[in-house]
C-alpha cells in the first residue's frame, strides 16, 4: 500500500493481524537525497491496551471487503437488486456487488474492493461515525 491510500481510522492488514490506523508519520526528511524517509503507522488492534507503534508502511496490505463484513456493520442484502443497503437517519445508501469482476460499487462509477476504500466512501457520504467505528471481526 501507499501512504496516500491510508487515512486515520482505516482498517488494514499487517503481520500482527488486522489493525486500525491511529497515526501516520515519517522519521524525517533526507536533505541529501531530497526524499522522505520511511513512513510509519501507530495502530490499534481493536482490543483494550493493544496499541502498536512504528509499523512500516511496506508491511501493511488492504483488507478485502466481504459480505460478512458488510452484514456485521449493519448493511442488509437486497436480493431483488443484488445490493447492500444501510439506512442511517432516514437516508438509505446502497452499494452493489459485481460478482463477475468481484468488486463493489456506489452509484454506477465508484468501484471499491477493500475495507479502507469503503471507509473513505462512507466519510465522503457524511457517515464518519460508521467509518470510524467500522467492524471487521
Amino acid at each position: 500500500m501507499k501512504v496516500e491510500e491510508i487515512m486515520i481510522g482505516d482498517w488494514i492488514s499487517s503481520p500482527y493481524g488486522n489493525i486500525q490506523v491511529e497515526f501516520i508519520y515519517n522519521n524525517g526528511y533526507d536533505d541529501v537525497v531530497g526524499e522522505r524517509e520511511e513512513m510509519y503507522l501507530d495502530c490499534y488492534t481493536g482490543e483494550e491496551d493493544s496499541r502498536m507503534k512504528d509499523i512500516t508502511i511496506e508491511t501493511v496490505y488492504p483488507i478485502p471487503l466481504t459480505e460478512e463484513i458488510l452484514l456485521l456493520n449493519g448493511f442488509e442484502y437486497n436480493e431483488d437488486f443484488e445490493e447492500y443497503l444501510i439506512s442511517i437517519d432516514k437516508n438509505v445508501f446502497s452499494f452493489e456487488y459485481d460478482s463477475v469482476d468481484d468488486f463493489y460499487y456506489f452509484g454506477s462509477w465508484i468501484r471499491f474492493y477493500h475495507v479502507h476504500e469503503l471507509q473513505h466512501l462512507l466519510r465522503l457520504c457524511g457517515l464518519t461515525e460508521l467509518a470510524v467505528n467500522f467492524k471487521i471481526e
